[in-house]
Formats: C-alpha cells, sequence, structure tokens
C-alpha cells in the first residue's frame, strides 16, 4: 500500500518517456518510474562505474532519438503518399504556384551577379537586369571591392 505523503513535480519530458516506454509493457507511466528509480538501486549497488552507466545511457538515448526520427520519416511518408494518391498534393502545388504567379514578387526584377576577368588578376562584378528569364544586354559594373565589403 501506498502512502501519499505529497506531490512531487517531475520534467514533462520524463513524464512523457515514462508514458512512452511503458506503453509496450502495458504499464502506467508512474510505475515505469518506480521501475527505473528500481534500477537505479540496483545498477548503484553493484558497482557500475559512471562512465559505464553514462555510457549505456548515452547508447540507450541514442538508439531512441534514432527510433523516434525513424517513426516520424515513416510518418511523414505515409502522409505524403496518401496525399499523393488523394490528388490534394497535386492540388496544392497547382495552388501554390497559382499563388507565387499572381505574387508581386514574381513581376520583381532579377539580378544575378556575373565574375568576369579584369585583366589585373581579379574578377569584376557585373550586374545584370533579368526581368523574363532574358539577360540584359548591357550589364552594370560593381566595384568588387566594395560588393565584398556588403
Amino acid at each position: 500500500m501506498f502512502v501519499k505523503k505529497g506531490l512531487t513535480e517531475l520534467p514533462l519530458s520524463l513524464v512523457e518517456q515514462a508514458r512512452e516506454a511503458a506503453q509496450p509493457l502495458r504499464r502506467s507511466a508512474a510505475g515505469q518510474i518506480e521501475y527505473w528509480a528500481t534500477l537505479g538501486r540496483v545498477v548503484e549497488h553493484s558497482g557500475l562505474t559512471v562512465e559505464e552507466a553514462q555510457a549505456a545511457i548515452e547508447a540507450y538515448e541514442a538508439a531512441a532519438r534514432k527510433a523516434q526520427q525513424t517513426r516520424a520519416v515513416a510518418d511523414l511518408t505515409s502522409r505524403l503518399l496518401a496525399a499523393e494518391v488523394s490528388g490534394s498534393l497535386a492540388q496544392r502545388v497547382r495552388e501554390v504556384v497559382e499563388e507565387n504567379a499572381n505574387s508581386p514578387a514574381s513581376c520583381m526584377p532579377v539580378f544575378h551577379l556575373l565574375p568576369c576577368p579584369n585583366g589585373a588578376g581579379r574578377s569584376t562584378l557585373y550586374r545584370a537586369f533579368v526581368p523574363d528569364g532574358v539577360l540584359s544586354a548591357e550589364p552594370a559594373f560593381i566595384n568588387a571591392d566594395l560588393f565584398e565589403r556588403e
């Protein structure tokens, strides 16, 4: 029988980890934390060094992170495939393309920097205006020394 003398606050991340670890074993989060505490007492009395315990903890946490990342990628992949099958992915791509085509940013000029040799052993930068994907005939000179400071 447990006597409740007071509440102990635990970090939310620890409770979430306990909940995840307890689920396959059909334990409660509190039961999982009690189990971990028991394991901790056993490990302390077994003579395990701090370095050995730290290495084991790091290996466990790395494996848990990898498993979480694998689940996240699998979830994202399944959502993406479901959207592709339903046609909602293609529809959303069409919507984004249409929004971008109608946005003011699509009408703005595009500038490209063109490095060209200047005969003095350095490249000179020229700024070319590209309104509709067509390079302007007369690129404007930019002082490379000033440009590097920007």
